[in-house]
């Protein structure tokens, strides 16, 4: 397995990790470092705070058309896509 973390979460955590490393690979440093000089382009959205599904919403994605759920729940059609596909991905409670 390996860990994926990406914009503003990989720079903070590189900063952390390396930038006063005074132990580390060169290369690894090297790497850290660049992607801790990693700036958000001009118009990338920010992801503000995530917010979790509840089973109430659940039963709005699975009952209702993605458009009208999406407008139900004030999320955007493509969260309620994915969502109602994970649902139907989980295997059956036992």
């Amino acid at each position: 397995m390996n860990i994926m973390i990406a914009t503003d979460s990989a720079v903070e955590f590189a900063r952390w990790l390396y930038e006063d490393a005074c132990i580390a690979m060169e290369r690894k440093r090297e790497a850290a470092l660049a992607v801790a000089g990693w700036k958000r382009p001009a118009g990338m959205r920010v992801r503000g705070n995530y917010r979790r599904w509840t089973p109430a919403e659940d039963a709005v994605v699975l009952r209702m058309s993605i458009k009208d759920a999406a407008e139900a729940l004030g999320r955007t059609k493509q969260s309620v896509n994915l969502r109602r596909w994970r649902l139907n991905a989980r295997p059956p409670d036992c």
